[in-house]
């Protein structure tokens, strides 16, 4: 199952990052979770969630049922807690690109991973909660039917 193999291996990536490893990010990420569906406590920050919500799938015109390239969308969403939440917002934005780039085929189970976009907002009006939201495709192959 390499989809859940790459995720699993990017959330051990997220989950390295900390000052002492040579990130920007003056804290470390305390949490990362994949498809956390409730509110990050301000004890959780900084925190990461990973959702892989839609997969493309093309048959290789060449192996039509041996080989399936696959694009899978995932989004990070962040958040942060601080008085410079603006700096931190860009710092984890930062971070987390630098984690991806250590090893951007998850282990050689991806070709490769293509930055999409990012973002970063506030969601309360006392300025010192913020979150970031960052966009990646991944590429990968699989065999045929046998495995997703």
């Amino acid at each position: 199952m390499k989809r859940q193999i790459i995720i699993d291996n990017l959330k051990i990536a997220l989950e390295r990052i900390a000052k002492h490893k040579g990130f920007n990010f003056y804290h470390d990420v305390k949490t990362v979770d994949v498809w956390r569906k409730i509110p990050f406590n301000d004890d959780d920050m900084p925190a990461i969630n990973i959702e892989d919500s839609t997969c493309n799938i093309e048959a290789l015109a060449s192996n039509y049922n041996k080989i399936h390239k696959r694009l899978l969308d995932v989004t990070l969403k962040g958040v942060v807690l601080g008085d410079d939440t603006d700096g931190d917002a860009r710092k984890l934005i930062s971070d987390i690109y630098l984690a991806i780039s250590i090893d951007p085929t998850w282990g050689g189970q991806a070709i490769r991973t293509i930055p999409i976009s990012d973002e970063i907002d506030f969601e309360h009006s006392d300025n010192k909660h913020g979150s970031i939201l960052i966009k990646i495709q991944i590429l990968y192959h699989t065999k045929g039917w046998e495995e997703i």
